[in-house]
């Protein structure tokens, strides 16, 4: 008999009380370009270049508010996306990319490697931009690109890293345990997005079951989750295992999440957080409680025959599950399969984004199937 156990979640370090990496990186380059630009201004008789400084200083104000707001509250999904759009935006895209690389680093480099009058009069209208004549002028232009880098660099890690409140964990004991390998899964009704009612026994009565946890559909991670769980639904259902979702949305905002991915399997609500809380699941700490992630595969006499107790960014490898999946969870024990980390898409990011500034609700009828119970 198989029995797969991945470890459960590790101890890490609250956020720092100081300016974060993202945005000292940030503001250094809002400052750089104001300085780059004021010197322009001067040095050329070009009062026009002052217009940055009405970009870069409020700018630097909002950047600066927003990081104070994740210090206090490192979970706000909305700061957090505000604020990454702002820093890719202005600091990186518009003062980085443009006006580092383009207008200084490219600059520089064709004239340097002799490129003739013409193309760079093409590329670079004389009406608007200077040939590298003062040192100063574009070593300060051609470091903007530079300290755009690392500050792409920094918000890379921003965007995909843990947030700190969900490390309180270990501040937070359980009131009970998540169930174990070889243990009997609590067995639960709950309503469906679409309004349907679902017992867990019924779910799996037929078929071993794939019970996912998620922490809401303005999670980008869980987001890509259930996109991939989607993708490969077929080939879970051919394999003869049944699939189901469960958070602690309402049925309505569910649905809306259903409809907005073309899921087909249940997404099940326990906006009450008793399922969830009697699973060991509940995340105190973030909007006043939600699930942490975690994947279980539930056999028909409700025997947990896999349990991953996943992270926020860090989920278990689909192809590591399907490998288990396909062995049968009767067959000889396979290799521990492994989280890993699946960076959100645009796409995903985009339909986070909405669902957490637009609670998008809809009717589904006739309630999705779980395909559990067939």
């Amino acid at each position: 008999m198989s029995i797969i156990d991945l470890p459960s979640r590790s101890v890490e370090r609250p956020a720092p009380r100081t300016l974060s990496p993202t945005t000292r990186s940030a503001l250094a380059v809002l400052l750089l370009t104001s300085v780059h630009h004021a010197y322009g201004a001067y040095h050329y008789a070009t009062p026009w270049r002052y217009h940055v400084l009405l970009l870069a200083i409020p700018t630097a104000l909002v950047i600066a508010a927003l990081d104070g707001r994740l210090r206090a509250h490192p979970a706000d999904l909305l700061a957090r996306s505000a604020f990454a759009l702002i820093v890719l935006a202005v600091p990186i895209a518009l003062i980085g990319s443009f006006e580092g690389f383009y207008n200084h680093v490219a600059k520089n480099a064709l004239y340097f490697a002799g490129a003739g009058p013409s193309v760079m009069e093409r590329l670079f209208p004389p009406s608007r931009y200077e040939l590298p004549d003062d040192v100063f002028f574009e070593v300060t232009g051609v470091l903007q690109a530079a300290l755009a880098a690392l500050a792409t660099w920094h918000l890379f890690r921003f965007v995909f890293r843990r947030p700190a409140a969900a490390a309180a964990e270990p501040d937070q004991p359980r009131t009970t345990a998540p169930p174990a390998v070889g243990a009997t899964a609590p067995d639960f009704t709950l309503v469906d997005a679409g309004g349907g009612l679902r017992q867990l026994s019924d779910l799996c009565a037929h078929r071993p079951l794939v019970l996912v946890f998620y922490r809401g559909p303005w999670c980008p991670f869980c987001v890509r989750q259930l996109t991939q769980l989607r993708d490969r639904f077929a080939e879970l259902d051919a394999l003869g295992y049944g699939l189901a979702a469960l958070s602690v949305d309402t049925p309505p905002r569910a649905c809306g999440l259903a409809a907005q991915l073309e899921l087909g399997f249940a997404l099940l609500c326990d906006p009450q957080r008793v399922v969830i809380e009697q699973w060991g699941l509940l995340n105190r700490v973030e909007k006043g409680g939600i699930a942490y992630p975690a994947t279980f595969v539930v056999d028909r006499d409700r025997m947990v025959r896999f349990r991953s107790l996943d992270r926020t960014a860090s989920r278990v490898d689909l192809d590591g599950l399907f490998a288990f999946l396909r062995a049968g969870v009767g067959s000889a024990a396979l290799p521990e399969p492994v989280r890993s980390f699946s960076a959100p898409r645009i796409g995903d990011l985009v339909n986070a984004t909405i669902n957490t500034v637009w609670r998008r609700r809809e009717r589904c009828a006739p309630p999705i199937s779980a395909r559990g119970d067939s």
